[in-house]
């Protein structure tokens, strides 16, 4: 394994544990709307979907059950959907500032300030909104770690392919793409640069095979920069 000088950074499950955030607001918005609670692995599996597509796929794994009411056996309406995600965002931003700092992972500050000082240049690249991503940045103050930080769209191969061609380089072994699901393996490989999963993440079991390499702890990360 080589020694490389630009990482990427996906934000949620790899950079801020934002379910800690998310798993509040989902529930609180859930019971205001009617629908059944939502645990902390329905939450964390459809991270990393972009958009509107987060809550398609997160009141997609609801399980009618006898107690469901009419509005789940019958299908979510968009007025439903959109509803849900209007009350979960408010409650998620509420929680990111009530929580401040502690929404960084253990360990991660640390992680990337012993980065920079080995000469490393880092990026982030995120499917999340614009504001939700500089709400978290300035809650936690680990944007002046980066040089430069790309959101709110949802092809994230494409956000890696700008960051690199900005740099402006024609070596890409220099660098690596550090997250938790399967977009963040792809947006790697396809761009020809390591794909590292965040195995302290919320990396998936059955999607880690997708990563060419998974760092267990926040400080396995160091051992690729030296």
């Amino acid at each position: 394994m080589g020694v490389y000088k630009h990482f990427i950074f996906d934000m949620d499950g790899t950079l801020s544990d934002t379910a800690r955030a998310t798993i509040i607001a989902c529930n609180d918005a859930a019971k205001k709307l009617g629908l059944p609670p939502f645990s902390a692995e329905q939450v964390k599996a459809a991270m990393g979907y972009p958009g509107l597509e987060y809550y398609q796929v997160l009141l997609g794994s609801i399980k009618p059950g006898p107690n469901t009411g009419s509005n789940i056996k019958q299908g979510f309406t968009q007025e439903l959907l959109l509803a849900f995600q209007k009350e979960t965002d408010l409650g998620e931003a509420r929680e990111i500032g009530r929580i401040g700092k502690g929404m960084l992972f253990p360990g991660i500050e640390e992680i990337l300030e012993e980065l920079k000082k080995l000469g490393v240049e880092l990026y982030i690249a995120s499917t999340g909104h614009p504001d939700h991503i500089r709400l978290l940045l300035d809650v936690t103050g680990i944007e002046p770690f980066f040089k430069s930080i790309c959101c709110g769209r949802s092809r994230k191969v494409e956000m890696t392919g700008e960051i690199i061609s900005t740099v402006g380089v024609s070596f890409l072994g220099d660098w690596l793409f550090v997250g938790d699901r399967h977009i963040d393996a792809e947006a790697a490989k396809g761009n020809g640069i390591l794909a590292v999963g965040a195995g302290y993440g919320y990396c998936l079991e059955e999607e880690r095979d997708l990563f060419d390499i998974i760092a267990e702890r926040p400080e396995d990360l160091l051992k690729l920069a030296k």
